[in-house]
């Protein structure tokens, strides 16, 4: 059995009709056991934390950065390696990562800051939000030397859905989005 899944427009309270999925019933559907397939091992494509010290400096300027927003950069965020809080103003980075791995974070929060404030609009375009926030993490440590493709690269694959055209839209976005964040 497998769930019957219906897509129906809906409209909020600002009348801004977005899709929503919902599951009406279930369905049969094939399905096969990993020892009925031929072929290679699957790829594991989970992000792989970074290791290793932010020895360019990149989270004090990224912490400078999101200060001039407005918001602070605060501590924990129960699990999740970052978290932005637009009704607090607030940015949150995991402790407990390589300083690597904060920076990036840092940088991938800042771009939810400066090209996702609505959080209305961030919740209903999601994954558009997570490719554009990630690839812009990706570029900025690159054009500084910190290498973030073990994690960038099955975040930014996750969130569009393995759909290149999604990275292809937000491309210049993106691209203006870490040089500025870069040049500043």
């Amino acid at each position: 059995m497998a769930p019957y899944q219906q897509r129906r427009k809906v409209k909020d309270d600002d009348d801004i009709e977005s899709a929503r999925i919902s599951v009406r019933g279930f369905t049969t559907a094939a399905v096969f056991d990993i020892s009925q397939t031929d072929g290679n091992e699957l790829l594991e494509v989970r992000p792989l934390l970074l290791d290793g010290a932010d020895t360019t400096g990149l989270w004090d300027g990224l912490s400078a950065q999101v200060d001039a927003t407005g918001y602070v950069v605060e501590g924990d965020c129960y699990g999740a390696n970052g978290y932005t809080d637009h009704k607090r103003r607030a940015v949150r980075v995991r402790t407990d990562v390589s300083d690597a791995q904060a920076a990036k974070t840092l940088c991938h929060e800042l771009t939810h800051v400066l090209l996702h404030p609505d959080e209305a609009e961030y919740f209903r375009c999601r994954g558009r939000a997570e490719v554009e926030a990630e690839s812009v993490a990706y570029l900025v440590c690159q054009l500084i030397g910190l290498a973030t493709g073990s994690y960038s690269w099955p975040y930014i694959a996750h969130w569009s859905d393995g759909k290149s055209e999604v990275v292809q839209e937000t491309a210049a976005r993106v691209v203006q989005t870490a040089w500025n964040i870069f040049n500043t």
